[in-house]
Parts: structure tokens; sequence; C-alpha cells
């Protein structure tokens, strides 16, 4: 590669670097959202555990303000495959083992760092080990040049035959999986052709497949729109209250393609169709902590839900950490609560169906017991943020 493409590869590695390890940031990228900066996101995670700002601008954050930097991980992606494919990087390692990249360099400092590059071979300079030891390997000669020339612009095009490129799902067939994973997968709004590849995966896996929420479920396989959001459903919901992976069908696509487990991150649902983002990711990491989204609650699913959606909003009452209260409770019961206004009862929303509830029926809530629309719960999971009850009342 020669100079000047080789100066754009390392001012590309700076651009991708982490200016808390200092070195090329590994995926999955994330930035705050108040901010804008970016950082690895173990690197960032660890950062607010110490502090609540930003590392470089100081500005108030948290672990609510991170938000996966989607664009950047896809360069930072083909940044790493374009190191790769030069043989500077061995595969599976994102960091080469040289000093790690700077952040770009101020003006005053520009002139002295380019002095310094000019002695000695660059970091970034694309020079492929020889894998041969004899002297007609080192040296090809011009024929064999022009073939693997030819050879590696077929691949590029798309044009090589099936015989000498198979197809990532004959090429996962042929294969074997190194180690058995163990997942429990269980799919949310998917398609035909995804639910065969989820079944595939699991059986080349050694995992399975639940076709109804068990808590040991470890996946939630998402069908994405053409926005890559997934449709809020009440097991995508369970997903994110309980903290485990919710991703894309692509990373059961990954999984298949390389014949083994391959890292959630990259993968995870950033935003649902109600166009908000994130609640997967800090669900999992709140999770991890021991923190639960509704906990010190107790919630009861009234009757008037279809039993079909109620025994979902069971589990997810129970998996959100609020006591799951199997009967109504009285104003008295409610009363005496060690949680007084967190006594909850869920309905079927009135209002939402276009009817309204006889007047000789109408629950009206108290101080210590509150009757809400069960969309408060829907809400409060799909944000990872308890709602205000007060837009719930019936």
């Amino acid at each position: 590669m020669d100079a000047l493409t080789v100066q754009y590869f390392e001012k590309l590695g700076r651009e991708l670097s982490c200016t808390i390890c200092l070195g090329l940031a590994t995926a999955p990228l994330a930035r705050l959202a108040n901010c804008g900066h970016r950082f690895c996101l173990t690197c960032i995670q660890s950062s607010l555990s110490h502090a609540q700002q930003c590392p470089l601008c100081r500005a108030p954050a948290s672990r609510r303000d991170i938000a996966r930097d989607e664009r950047f991980n896809h360069v930072l992606g083909m940044y790493n495959q374009l190191a790769l494919h030069a043989g500077e990087m061995l595969p599976g390692t994102q960091r080469p083992p040289e000093a790690p990249l700077q952040p770009e360099p101020h003006a005053s400092s520009r002139q002295s760092s380019k002095s310094r590059s000019g002695s000695g071979r660059s970091r970034l300079e694309l020079k492929p080990p020889v894998t041969a030891s004899t002297p007609e390997a080192s040296a090809p000669s011009a024929d064999a040049s022009d073939s693997a020339r030819e050879k590696r612009q077929k691949e590029e095009q798309g044009g090589m035959a099936a015989a000498e490129l198979p197809g990532p799902h004959q090429a996962a067939k042929q294969a074997k999986w190194a180690a058995r994973t163990g997942w429990v997968l269980s799919g949310s709004c998917l398609e035909p052709g995804e639910e065969e590849l989820m079944k595939e995966v699991a059986a080349a896996s050694s995992s399975r497949v639940a076709k109804q929420w068990e808590d040991e479920v470890t996946h939630v396989i998402c069908h994405l729109d053409s926005n890559q959001a997934a449709k809020r459903t009440l097991k995508l919901l369970t997903g994110v209250v309980h903290g485990i992976w919710v991703v894309g069908v692509a990373w059961l696509q990954q999984c298949q393609d390389l014949a083994g487990p391959v890292a959630e991150d990259a993968f995870e649902v950033l935003r649902d169709t109600r166009n908000f983002e994130g609640a997967a990711m800090v669900g999992r990491l709140e999770r991890a902590e021991g923190q639960h989204l509704l906990a010190g609650f107790q919630v009861h699913a009234s009757d008037d839900i279809k039993a079909s959606i109620r025994k979902q909003l069971e589990d997810l009452i129970r998996l959100s950490g609020a006591q799951l209260l199997k009967r109504p409770p009285s104003k008295t019961s409610a009363a005496g609560s060690s949680s007084p206004g967190r006594v909850i009862v869920l309905h079927e929303d009135d209002k939402q169906k276009g009817r309204k509830t006889p007047s000789d029926k109408r629950r009206h809530s108290s101080q210590c017991l509150q009757h809400l629309s069960y969309r408060w719960l829907i809400e409060s999971a799909g944000t990872f943020n308890v709602q205000d009850i007060e837009e719930y009342r019936i």
C-alpha cells in the first residue's frame, strides 16, 4: 500500500480510538447522548461507575445516557476487516500488538508527530506475512500474481462459482460448532424463514427453542423492520426487564456463517417501533448490577384483562421485581402494606378500546391503592423507567 493510503488509514484509526484506554476502540462503540463523545462501551461503563460525568468534557452523565453508535460501529467493523485483509491483524483480535493509537493531536504537535513517524516502519504498514518457506513462495511469478489478482476480483464481485465459494448456509452445515452453548432461544415476530434459521442454529449449537416464555430463555430474537426497529411485543419487553440478550436475526445469521457463538453486543436491538432507544441495553446493564425495574411494588393483573395477555403480563410483573398479587388487594390491605401508594391493580384499558365503564363499576384510585391501565406496565418496561401513575389512572 502506498504512503498516502497508509496515512489516511492511520488517520481513520485515530478517529476510531477511545480516549479512555487510548487504544483502537473495541466493539460495540458507545456514545453519550448528552454530549456525543464516543468511547468503548466497557470503558465508559467503568468510567461512569467512578464519576457521573463525561471523561472528556465533564458534562453530567449516567449509564442511562449511554447509547450505541451504530454508524461508527459499522465503520469500526470495516476498518478491522481492511486490517485483517492486509494481514496486519490476526483473526479474532481487534487491537494490534504495537503501541495503541493516540487521539488526533493538536495543531501545535502535528509537525513533531509527523517527523517521528518518518523513522522506522509504520504501525499500519500493510505487509502480509510470508507463510511459505521456499524461495519460490516468497517471490511469486507474474503469472501467479495475475491469477491471485483475478481470483480476488471475483471474490469481491461475488462472481466465484458455488463450488469454490459455498454459500453461508452450505458452509455452516459442513462445519462443526466448536462448543455446546446451551442457549434457550425465543422468537418475537419472526418471519417463517427466520424461524427456520433459529431452529437450524439451535440444532447446530445444542440449544433449544422455547415457543412460550420460560425464565430459562437466554436470547429473545427479534425481526427488525427497515429502520432496524423491533416491534414492541410482550416477549420483547419480558426480555428487557429480565436483563437477557434481545438481538436481531442478523446475530443468528452470523453465528451460522461462522459455525460458532458470536458476541451479541453488535446485534443488540437498538430501538422499538415506538421510537424508544436503548431499553434493551439499559435493562441488561441494570439487571447485571442487581437492579429491578419495579422493586418495592405490589401488582395484581385484573380478571378483566384477556387471559392470554394476563399470563404474559404476570410474567412481566414478576420479572420486573414486583410482588405479583394473585388476588385483588383491598383498600384495607393496601393501607397496611409496607409500600403504601405502590399497591397497583392493572385493568384493561377502557379508553384505548373505545368503550366506557359503567359509572357503578368505575374504579377510583385511593392514595394507597392505584387502579391503572396495564399500559402503565407496558410503557415502564418499554423504556425501563417507571412511568408517572397519574397518566394511567382508571
